[in-house]
Formats: C-alpha cells, structure tokens, sequence
C-alpha cells in the first residue's frame, strides 16, 4: 500500500492481533502498528512523520536513493548455470 506516496508492507499479526506496517523505501527501519483496518494508514503517517523528522535532526537520509543501483556480482558457478539455459 501507498501512504503519504511511499510504499509500506503490511500484515496481520495474529498473536497480538493487530497489523503491522512497514516502510520499504526508507533507509532505516520505519514500522507501525494498527489494530484496525481503518488505523493502518493513520498510524502509518504519524510513524512516517516521526521518522523523518528523527533523520533530520540527525542529518541522516530518510528515504533510499533511486538513481542509485545495487551492484551485484554473481559466482562464476552461478554465471555458468544460467548460460546453459
């Protein structure tokens, strides 16, 4: 789901009943809990809000870089097998 224009997972915790957000495009961790449906993108702004403002104070950037690409470097094992298929 979108909140705010940022994407967060989110799912049903069943030992407390409630669901739990997560923000997948911050540079930290950023979560949030609601206990109903209605609560979720609620909960989620205030926790976003929070966060940000924390990771300004202390200089850091909340939010991942997109012009940035991870680099990845595969075993030459790896590299064999997908160029047999």
């Amino acid at each position: 789901m979108m909140i705010d224009g940022h994407p967060a997972s989110v799912i049903y915790e069943a030992e407390i009943k409630a669901f739990r957000g997560e923000f997948l495009d911050v540079t930290g961790y950023c979560d949030f809990v609601a206990y109903s449906i209605e609560g979720i993108e609620k909960e989620g702004q205030i926790s976003l809000t929070e966060y940000v403002k924390t990771c300004m104070e202390e200089g850091i950037n909340p939010f991942k870089n997109d012009d940035k690409q991870e680099q990845v470097t595969y075993d030459i094992w790896f590299q064999e097998q997908v160029h047999r298929y």
